[in-house]
């Protein structure tokens, strides 16, 4: 670059955050360096970019009897370097829900607001409404490369229902049976935090968290705890993770664990690849197989 200011834009580091060792020669040969960190979430984009997405399909739950169609768009749009708007509508029979929001690049970390407010008709005549507000936060400690995240504090008020919890109760009313609104226990606080590790050389990643979440009409609180540890072999990449949990229903711990395993199918960055997660937990095991690219 000619000599004084430059400005580099089109380096896009992946991950959730880390260090950019910034290293500058001069003409004359000599060197200086200085470290960037930088955070991320999701939401942020850079100034003008615009991301859209479009999904059609139908809910797959074996509880229900009749799997409902829905239809889902999402935007975002980078408005400056510290902020990024972004918004969704989530469309199917008897249930509406729209959101909007706003992520910052703040000095603190990233930050995240955003406002979700549901329609749901659980039964003929019976209509219910609410509102979840989240707050997302992310932030890399310098040099250290941990990245913590305190992801998702949610406040749902007494009316508002997600899309899965809202498909089931109008499937119990379809099926002939009495519904309230109350079979389902609607959340009202939801609390995560989660911490990523860099360990040195090649040794991989660790990840902990913990989420906490309670209900309106009625006392305890669910807890649950991760523990997991990925690394790369060559091309390809392994992750195990390990939970343990306990719900307000049976008030006893459960065991869980995740195996995944990631094999890239073509040598160009950011092409196809396979990936295959097993699941076993206290009472079912499952196989998922993805082929993405």
């Amino acid at each position: 670059v000619p000599p004084g200011r430059f400005v580099i834009d089109d380096l896009y580091p992946t991950g959730s955050g880390g260090d950019l060792l910034v290293r500058v020669t001069e003409a004359d040969g000599s060197e200086r360096s200085f470290t960037v960190t930088y955070a991320s979430i999701p939401e942020l984009l850079r100034p003008g970019v615009l991301r859209y997405g479009l999904a059609l399909g139908r809910h797959n739950n074996s509880q229900i009897s009749k799997a409902p169609y829905l239809g889902q768009v999402t935007v975002r749009y980078g408005l400056s370097n510290l902020v990024t708007g972004y918004g969704g509508v989530l469309l199917a029979q008897g249930y509406q829900a729209a959101s909007i929001g706003g992520a910052f690049n703040a000095p603190i970390g990233a930050l995240a607001l955003d406002v979700t407010h549901a329609r749901s008709e659980l039964a003929e005549g019976l209509i219910r409404q609410g509102q979840s507000v989240r707050t997302t936060y992310s932030k890399v400690v310098p040099y250290l490369d941990t990245n913590i995240s305190l992801a998702m504090y949610r406040y749902s008020s007494v009316g508002y229902y997600d899309a899965g919890d809202a498909f089931l109760l109008r499937d119990m009313s379809r099926r002939a049976q009495s519904v309230s609104g109350d079979e389902l226990q609607a959340r009202k606080h939801r609390f995560q935090v989660s911490a990523a590790q860099t360990l040195p050389g090649d040794w991989g990643f660790l990840n902990v968290s913990l989420s906490s979440q309670n209900y309106w009409r009625k006392s305890g609180t669910d807890l649950e705890y991760q523990f997991g540890y990925s690394r790369q072999f060559g091309r390809t990449g392994i992750s195990v993770n390990l939970g343990r949990a306990k719900r307000v229903d049976t008030s006893r711990w459960e065991n869980s664990a995740m195996v995944t395993l990631t094999i890239p199918l073509s040598q160009d960055f950011g092409g196809a690849s396979y990936s295959a997660s097993y699941v076993q937990d206290r009472d079912s095991h499952a196989l998922s197989n993805t082929l993405s690219g």
